[in-house]
């Protein structure tokens, strides 16, 4: 989407607190050229990377907190697509101030290392062969 992931759900808070970067679509990536602009659009802390015309890419300290992040930005775009099937006119937006102080509440979370129990939780549920 041209709008790109917006601040209208608490979903969308999560995966925006992380930091989001975009990366416009250059055709099949299979160019070594693209590298150079790849690194430069995701920048240096950046935890959730939207790929235009690709999908989603997310990193982290560890592979839970880079599948939290995944988690809460599907769930976010899912939200997005559902929400603006009434027009992005009539969508409610959360203010400057609601965004800031949510990152805000968040970091300390963050900061310790989230997704571990969820993602913990989650291979719990998997077949034993595949719970490495």
């Amino acid at each position: 989407m041209k709008c790109g992931l917006l601040p209208i759900s608490q979903l969308s808070h999560v995966a925006l607190s992380g930091g989001v970067s975009y990366h416009d679509y250059e055709g099949l990536a299979v160019s070594v050229d693209e590298k150079p602009r790849l690194k430069a659009d995701l920048g240096p802390d950046n935890k959730v990377y939207i790929l235009r015309n690709h999908g989603l890419l997310t990193g982290g300290r560890t592979i839970a907190e880079a599948f939290f992040f995944m988690y809460y930005t599907v769930s976010a775009c899912k939200i997005q697509i559902a929400a603006l099937s009434a027009g992005i006119d009539n969508v409610s937006y959360a203010s400057d101030e609601v965004a800031r102080n949510f990152k805000i509440g968040l970091a300390p979370f963050i900061k310790a290392g989230v997704g571990t129990e969820m993602f913990e939780a989650l291979k719990r549920g998997l077949a034993p062969e595949f719970a490495t």
